[in-house]
C-alpha cells in the first residue's frame, strides 16, 4: 500500500494539533439523571477547563448510548 507524502504530512499535522490542544479539566459539578438498577457515568470536559460528571441510571434491558444522551 502506497501512502503519499501529502497524506503523511496531513496525518502528522493532525497528530501535533491534537497533542498541542489538549487541556486539563477539573470536575465542577456532578448531576444524577434517571432511575434504575443499572448506572453509568458520563464525563463532559469543556475547553475552559470545566468538567461535569453525569451519573445516568436506567432499568430497561435494551438501552443505548443515544438513550442516555436524550435523557441528559
Amino acid at each position: 500500500m502506497f501512502i503519499s507524502f501529502a497524506t503523511r504530512s496531513v496525518a502528522a499535522f493532525a497528530c501535533s494539533v491534537v497533542l498541542a490542544t489538549s487541556v486539563n479539566a477539573a470536575i465542577v459539578d456532578t448531576y444524577s439523571v434517571g432511575a434504575g438498577d443499572k448506572s453509568s457515568t458520563i464525563q463532559i470536559d469543556f475547553e475552559n477547563g470545566n468538567g461535569y460528571l453525569i451519573n445516568y441510571s436506567w432499568s430497561a434491558s435494551a438501552q443505548s448510548s443515544w438513550d442516555a444522551m436524550l435523557a441528559v
